[in-house]
């Protein structure tokens, strides 16, 4: 999707970004001036411990041009509040670039499991203040479990 809508960021935010097999999103981005990854434990690819809903008070305000939340939101008992938390660090145009499973994904605690989405969700109701330039079902090549993919930008 980046070199579609032609997204070449240099501040990059990666919410949730412990990956216990690889580097996470970083690997697309390698061309950022700088990259962050948050998470609620350290670990592989960790590079500030926090929450999310702790975020406002670490980063300013506008100060990313892109944000991954990749696999989190149902994770967390407030997904929308974590969504508002995450607009006010990215820049107004910014990219947040958002995967949640859907409804057939099986449960998976860290540390716990609340929510699946469906499109209509994820763009009325999370993503509702971002003009959604792409979104997709897709199912993951190693378990075959349901999820969605949604690119969107900031407007306000």
């Amino acid at each position: 999707m980046r070199a579609e809508y032609y997204i070449n960021p240099h501040r990059v935010l990666e919410v949730g970004s412990f990956d216990n097999k690889g580097d996470g999103a970083r690997p697309c981005f390698q061309d950022a001036d700088e990259y962050v990854g948050i998470d609620i434990k350290d670990g592989n690819n960790v590079d500030i411990i926090m929450d999310v809903y702790d975020i406002r008070g670490v980063f300013d305000e506008n100060y990313f041009d892109a944000v991954t939340c990749l696999h989190v939101l149902e994770h967390l008992p407030r997904p929308w509040e974590a969504i508002d938390y995450i607009g006010g660090v990215l820049k107004n145009g910014g990219y947040l670039f958002v995967s949640m499973p859907t409804l057939g994904f099986p449960r998976h605690d860290y540390p716990g499991d609340y929510w699946r989405a469906t499109q209509e969700a994820i763009k009325e109701v999370l993503l509702a203040d971002y003009q959604i330039l792409n979104i997709e079902d897709d199912k993951s090549a190693i378990s075959k479990h349901p999820f969605i993919n949604c690119l969107g930008r900031k407007i306000n």
